[in-house]
């Protein structure tokens, strides 16, 4: 996401640089930072508590890198993941910066370890007795939150920005950020997804869905809710098919459910165009790009009541929301009943609500008034 808006800031002519500290993720990249690595896994097989189902960062928090990115002598600062990325250089820099913006993507920055806190609302007093970790690990979270809120306290021109309304009141809750004010301001989407769709013709075609995640094997993701309810709707409407994105879920595998592994953004683009609905169950999120993504493209999401995500739904204008994995059979059964009377007319005007937020020029646009 930080890399899109720099790009879009440049062509716009900003002089802006992107400074990070690996290209790509661990998961897909692990040897490139083998040190944030391995307290990755630390923190992930040794000091997690085990049921919890949330990613934490608490070695990896304390993990700098070799040497400092140079984020100093900027007008504007802008900020992003900061788990295991500065060097104490920069962050002595950043309290003498003139301006800071600190785009919030989960709950890390204001707990003492988890990203997503799945209800606790220990940070909002001092991340005792962590539930995320295990007993021996707990003062360890609490002394993080301490040490987060005293550096944060040192930064003088801040300006907090997080993409939805949901995690901006998670943060004002938070005893990092108590009584300070978060701009709600949309992430941008891969510039890719704002070209036209591929041209597909759904007439005739089955009701088809697809759920995208980075692991089809993460418990947060609730890809297995998904399956079930899609197992369900289907003994009413056997022509239905789901499409699975992402690494794992070979088990999945059955009639009328396809496991595609992990595709570049131009293949899921060709997919979402022969996509009708897209369906994120996860258990916990913020604003996963994801649901812009597809309804970029004209795919309609649906997605539990949970996070940011009900948020975006509104933003789009189009969609469907559910508290219970219940719900989502009917929600899916409905939207195959209304297939057949859905025009290209409505998926070109999900498009077009959907970019006038989520294009990498509406929300550099807006992130100039953000700046000043």
């Amino acid at each position: 996401m930080a890399k899109v808006l720099q790009e879009q800031q440049s062509r716009q002519g900003d002089s802006s640089i992107f400074r990070h500290v690996i290209d790509s993720t661990l998961r897909a990249e692990p040897l490139s930072s083998p040190l944030h690595t391995v307290a990755a896994g630390i923190d992930e097989y040794f000091l997690k508590d085990p049921s919890f189902m949330a990613p934490i960062s608490v070695l990896r928090e304390r993990t700098t890198p070799l040497g400092p990115l140079g984020v100093g002598g900027y007008d504007v600062v802008h900020l992003h993941g900061l788990a295991g990325t500065l060097h104490q250089k920069d962050r002595d820099a950043l309290q003498h910066a003139r301006k800071i913006v600190w785009t919030l993507h989960d709950m890390n920055p204001f707990t003492g370890a988890c990203h997503y806190s799945l209800g606790c609302e220990k940070f909002s007093s001092g991340c005792t007795g962590c539930p995320a970790v295990r007993k021996i690990a707990r003062p360890t979270v609490a002394q993080a939150l301490q040490l987060k809120a005293q550096w944060v306290s040192q930064l003088k021109d801040l300006t907090l920005v997080a993409p939805s309304s949901w995690l901006a009141t998670q943060a004002m809750a938070s005893n990092i950020f108590a009584g300070r004010h978060v701009v709600v301001q949309a992430n941008p989407i891969n510039p890719l997804f704002c070209e036209d769709p591929d041209p597909a013709d759904r007439t005739g075609e089955s009701f088809s869905i697809v759920a995208v995640a980075q692991s089809l094997d993460d418990p947060l993701k609730n890809i297995e809710s998904t399956v079930s309810a899609f197992h369900q709707a289907r003994q009413h409407n056997p022509e239905m098919t789901l499409n699975l994105v992402g690494h794992g879920g070979q088990e999945f595998k059955d009639p009328g459910i396809t496991v595609h592994g992990e595709l570049t953004a131009l293949q899921l683009k060709s997919l979402f165009a022969h996509t009708d609905a897209l369906v994120v169950s996860s258990l916990a999120e913020n604003a996963p790009l994801v649901i812009a993504e597809a309804a970029s493209q004209g795919v309609m999401p649906v997605v539990s009541r949970v996070g940011g995500m009900p948020e975006m739904v509104t933003q789009v204008g189009q969609g469907k929301s559910f508290a219970e994995p219940r719900e989502l059979k009917a929600l899916l059964l409905e939207l195959a009943s209304a297939h057949s009377s859905r025009s290209p007319a409505d998926r070109s005007k999900l498009r077009a609500s959907t970019l006038s937020t989520f294009s990498p020029q509406s929300v550099a646009t807006a992130y100039g008034k953000v700046y000043s």
